[in-house]
């Protein structure tokens, strides 16, 4: 009977098997170090570095970039808050104020988010020394049907771990979408964008009452005016300390030019009509008083200005106003216009209830079918 052996592999065989898992094993690597090292080099979301000489930058997603360009571009003001402020340009604050400044709007911008991109920016650039801050009005009423989380939020760029960076540099869609975009749009003549452009959308819409009148769905019946209760007033005094408070104490050499974002005149009917003009009236009047405890706080408020708030050619919706307004906003906080102190605050948030609870809002739709 004719025995079977299996013979073992031959030395040269398995050296030749090793040789391949290791030639492989680095290749894998190389290609892993190249993709890291082309997002580290290039650095799109300027995690690491300024825009380089040479390359031109398309600069346009305000969650993965506006961290970068706290910590990498050079500055010595900034300009934040919502949408209401994207229509800014950095130019003529610049002009106006005699600064070197970053525009760095988060639209849909909770106060929290815009807190910590100050404390960010503050931290990283000690050169800074005034911020342009826009508050909106559901930063001092809080209105939770405008939150939206975002569920795509780069956590990994906005702290000081390296180690969470391979989220970074080793990601498949920043690399094709934006570190190989940054080649592209140089080679087809792209300009790295200017601050006086970048989240600018006021040449993209109408502003005219119609306009206004077609995105606004109103309620037939007046609301029942809730009050503002103790815990809102307690929400917002946390709030505001843990934003800004803290921060104007922490950085007394830091002028802080905070305005509240003048909404339209329907922005105050719709308070009026879901019971919530009472509350937002004390907001502000609380957030005022807060706010101007600090002394290198200056508070603005154009609610007052009524001439621009009745006109709804200035808006493409109840809260929206164009780019000419926001220019018009920057020359008046220049010439100190609009600027409320504890002795004219009173007066200025009695005016402005005292306007909007009895302005003829049926007016507006006359002719409205």
């Amino acid at each position: 009977m004719t025995e079977l052996h299996t013979a073992d592999a031959s030395p040269q065989t398995a050296k030749q098997a090793k040789r391949w898992c290791l030639l492989t094993l680095g290749l894998a690597l190389g290609i892993l170090l190249l993709c890291a090292g082309a997002t580290a080099l290039i650095d799109p979301f300027f995690h690491y570095h300024p825009p380089l000489d040479g390359l031109q930058y398309p600069i346009d997603n305000q969650r993965y970039q506006n961290d970068g360009i706290l910590r990498s571009f050079s500055y010595d003001a900034l300009i934040t808050g919502t949408s209401m402020t994207e229509n800014f340009r950095a130019s003529e604050f610049d002009a106006l104020f005699g600064v070197s400044s970053v525009k760095v709007s988060l639209s849909g911008g909770t106060l929290e988010e815009l807190g910590q991109e100050l404390r960010r920016a503050l931290t990283s650039n000690p050169r800074c020394s005034l911020v342009l801050l826009g508050l909106d009005a559901w930063h001092v009423l809080p209105d939770r049907s405008l939150i939206q989380a975002d569920g795509d939020y780069p956590a990994y760029l906005y702290d000081d771990n390296p180690f969470n960076d391979v989220s970074y540099l080793l990601n498949k869609e920043i690399l094709v979408d934006h570190t190989l975009r940054v080649l592209d749009y140089t080679r087809q003549g792209g300009r790295t964008t200017g601050f006086d452009s970048y989240g600018r959308w006021s040449e993209a819409y109408t502003y005219s009452p119609q306009a206004v009148l077609d995105t606004y769905s109103r309620d037939d019946d007046l609301g029942r005016q809730a009050p503002y209760t103790d815990e809102q007033r307690q929400a917002l005094e946390k709030s505001l300390e843990d934003t800004l408070l803290s921060l104007a104490r922490e950085h007394p050499d830091v002028t802080f030019l905070c305005f509240f974002t003048p909404h339209s005149v329907l922005k105050w009917d719709r308070l009026l009509r879901t019971g919530r003009f009472d509350q937002q009236m004390e907001a502000y009047r609380q957030a005022s008083e807060l706010l101007l405890s600090q002394e290198n706080v200056r508070l603005y408020s154009f609610f007052s200005d009524f001439t621009l708030t009745t006109d709804l050619n200035h808006y493409k919706d109840i809260s929206h106003y164009s780019g000419e307004i926001n220019a018009l906003l920057l020359k008046k906080i220049a010439a100190e216009e609009g600027r409320l102190t504890s002795q004219s605050s009173r007066s200025h948030w009695d005016s402005v209830d005292a306007f909007f609870r009895n302005y003829d809002y049926d007016a507006l739709f006359s002719g409205q079918s």
